[in-house]
């Protein structure tokens, strides 16, 4: 990630640094992300049998749901409304992105979704060093 440097006074003396991903690389995965949005739906998404009409159903909403992480706040919100005796617990994974293998994660493009392999392997591949996976991309 880059480093931009944001003024945080008139002076120009104190600076804020903020780090950002490639911008082009972004907006690609972001139009990547909607063109194949039914896809991702259909592999991350699953029907509850309880449904009328087997409607999908989200299983997770961090892929392929719009308003993921509102529904998930709202969700946990009203349950713990309705249950007063329930507690929430949350949990930081340290450092996630840095522990998911990329071999894993090549497996699982090439086996789910082989027509995003090019893409995977320009923005994860070894010639782009490290390990993990780039957080926001």
């Amino acid at each position: 990630a880059r480093l931009v440097a944001l003024l945080k006074d008139d002076l120009g003396v104190n600076v804020r640094p903020i780090a950002c991903g490639e911008v082009l690389r972004k907006l690609v995965a972001k139009v990547i992300c909607r063109q194949r949005a039914k896809a991702f739906r259909a592999r991350f998404c699953g029907r509850r049998q309880d449904d009328e009409g087997g409607r999908l159903r989200a299983a997770q909403i961090g892929v392929a749901v719009k308003g993921g992480a509102d529904l998930g706040v709202h969700t946990v919100q009203a349950a713990l409304d309705r249950h007063p005796e329930w507690v929430c617990v949350k949990a930081d994974a340290r450092n996630a992105f840095n522990a998911v293998h990329r071999e894993a994660m090549f497996e699982a493009i090439e086996r789910d979704f082989p027509e995003l392999w090019a893409w995977t392997d320009l923005c994860y591949g070894p010639e782009v060093g490290g390990a993990g996976l780039a957080e926001g991309v």
